[in-house]
């Protein structure tokens, strides 16, 4: 979920990605780098006119750190490409995030 502000107005928006994809990743020790790819929709905040579901797309990698033995610290960075309102976005953004594996 990313949080923003309208350029046409003081609005607050919001979207949600939803999707499904695959990542591929190497390594056993205890750094594991990856790539990904994700294949979705966006749904936008506040409703609008026009419809608030778009196609989605994200394309990233990163690397995973085992900090203790079930916790990993996860950075990464990925292009995302949304088409809403009949229009295309490209955007960029960087994750960084606490992974607990069961």
């Amino acid at each position: 979920m990313a949080f923003g502000s309208q350029s046409s107005s003081r609005a607050a928006a919001r979207y949600v990605f939803y999707g499904a994809g695959v990542k591929l990743t190497t390594g056993a020790g205890r750094l594991r780098p990856f790539a990904h790819g994700l294949l979705g929709g966006v749904h936008m905040f506040p409703q609008t006119a026009n419809s608030n579901n778009g196609f989605a797309v994200t394309l990233g990698g990163g690397a995973e750190l085992r900090w203790k033995p079930r916790i990993w610290l996860r950075f990464e960075g990925d292009y995302v490409r949304s088409q809403l309102y009949s229009t295309g976005q490209n955007n960029f953004q960087t994750v960084a995030a606490m992974v607990y594996r069961f």
